[in-house]
């Protein structure tokens, strides 16, 4: 897992290496070359690990969560579909409702 503080923002945060993340309403996916919408969620955000490398999980959730691109029936009740009908969401709210941390 990734350690995130929020220093007393849910729009950026900074991750356990030190290095500052901001919130974005979509993240761009070279593999497949194009933007994808990411949920809007009220204490996280989902966002592009700048300590990507083949030990790290990229995209990640500010809980701690790896996050990751899903169809409509894993997000239907956090937000509006990418034109696609694809999400990037946190994974451990998307499986068991709540953030890697026990938040809704």
């Amino acid at each position: 897992m990734n350690i995130i503080k929020h220093l007393n923002s849910p729009n950026e945060a900074i991750t356990h290496s030190g290095k500052r993340v901001v919130r974005q309403n979509k993240l761009w996916f070279n593999e497949l070359r194009r933007f994808v919408n990411c949920a809007p969620y009220d204490n996280h955000f989902c966002y592009d690990n700048p300590d990507n490398s083949k030990a790290q999980w990229t995209p990640m959730c500010t809980c701690g969560s790896p996050a990751g691109i899903v169809g409509y029936n894993a997000y239907k009740t956090d937000s509006s579909p990418s034109d696609n009908g694809e999400l990037v969401v946190c994974l451990s709210h998307a499986m068991r409702g709540t953030h890697a941390d026990g938040s809704n």
